[in-house]
């Protein structure tokens, strides 16, 4: 078998009878994929170079990129080397989903998972063949691991806050808490909920399927106002916001009045996990109730997640807020190759003894769970 390849997704993903290949997960099936690329999110025009790879019945999609945005796995610091000792750290090699930090398939099968060392040997033969200087699997499922291990990548530890839905309903959830940390949830959600009835708001249950595109387009305008306040770029354009009416995973918990949409939260799910994503409030109504962010991203999300039987809730990255609402402490891996050998044995040094460090933080979060006994 031979690797293929091509930079349009349907060249690979597309078969001559018209099926579509696409993975399970509900944010690197086939249509996200192609709406981040026809969207103008993630494209050639902004740093994010499609390839494309199918062996046999494997399948993988990753990107040459020409900047280290929209990762949630930092390399800055290997950049910055590289450009201390006069080279090239870009363009590099990276499989992961667009802005989007969860964990999810980096191979793709077509039938029943089987061995995906041969694939995965190969993209690494294209990509030592070409000018790539590294290349980096982000949020790796475990299967991937021993494979990627066995051909000379090393492996980068982070830290992700994750939620194991092991409650029959929101009171048992809530019964699990230690009493202070009850109590001030409590406190959060009656001050929300005297807010949302004093000033006539409504939160409702939307599936993206069923907004119309006026609606996607304040929503849209929600997003921006998330990055407005942390001085940064909005990845996501506008377009692809509109086609979030094609994805039935796809649904959001707007805070209405009237036809106004005053704040919004964004997640996607699959059968067993639920990934909240964006948020987004008009800043004079966040001024008022500083709360609503706990209940539209966390509260509303864990009692969906019990509701609808998931096994597990990740919210995104980062905030050790999530910690105290009772989201655990997760390792998060990666794997890198880097070819320049003596450049990529000084990073993997470094990253190994980060890697110590990401564990004793993890230990040490775990010493701070809210809960009355271990929900590990």
């Amino acid at each position: 078998m031979n690797l293929r390849l091509s930079q349009n997704i349907d060249d690979i993903f597309v078969e001559e009878s018209g099926k579509i290949i696409s993975s399970p997960h509900p944010l690197s099936q086939y249509k996200v994929l192609k709406s981040f690329e026809e969207s103008g999110s993630a494209c050639s025009n902004t740093g994010w170079s499609p390839i494309y790879f199918s062996m046999g019945d494997l399948y993988s999609f990753s990107y040459v990129k020409s900047h280290s945005y929209g990762e949630y796995i930092f390399d800055w610091a290997w950049a910055d080397l590289y450009q201390r000792l006069g080279l090239n750290y870009y363009p590099k090699l990276i499989h992961a989903i667009p802005f989007t930090p969860v964990n999810s398939d980096k191979v793709i099968y077509k039938n029943e998972k089987s061995d995906p060392f041969k694939l995965l040997k190969e993209i690494k033969e294209f990509y030592v063949s070409n000018n790539l200087s590294s290349h980096h699997y982000l949020f790796v499922e475990k299967e991937l691991h021993e494979p990627l291990e066995k051909l000379g990548y090393f492996k980068k530890k982070s830290l992700q806050y994750h939620m194991k839905v092991n409650f029959k309903d929101y009171d048992e959830y809530m019964g699990s808490l230690k009493a202070r940390k009850r109590k001030q949830i409590k406190k959060e959600r009656t001050i929300v909920e005297k807010f949302l009835k004093d000033n006539s708001y409504e939160v409702l249950f939307k599936r993206a399927t069923n907004l119309n595109k006026t609606e996607l387009s304040k929503i849209y305008e929600l997003y921006l106002t998330t990055i407005d306040k942390k001085f940064s770029h909005p990845y996501l354009t506008k377009e692809f916001f509109l086609n979030l009416d094609k994805f039935n995973e796809c649904f959001f918990f707007l805070m209405k009045k009237d036809d106004d949409i005053d704040a919004m939260a964004l997640f996607f799910e699959s059968d067993d996990t639920l990934y909240g994503r964006y948020w987004g409030i008009k800043q004079e109504v966040a001024k008022k109730c500083s709360y609503l962010h706990f209940e539209l991203c966390y509260y509303l999300g864990i009692e969906y997640a019990i509701d609808t039987h998931k096994s597990l809730f990740e919210a995104g990255a980062q905030g050790e807020h999530k910690l105290l609402r009772g989201f655990t402490p997760v390792e998060i891996i990666s794997y890198h190759h880097i070819k320049a050998h003596e450049v990529g044995e000084i990073i993997k040094e470094h990253t190994e003894r980060q890697n110590i460090q990401v564990e004793t933080d993890i230990a040490y979060l775990k010493e701070h769970l809210p809960f009355k006994h271990s929900n590990l």
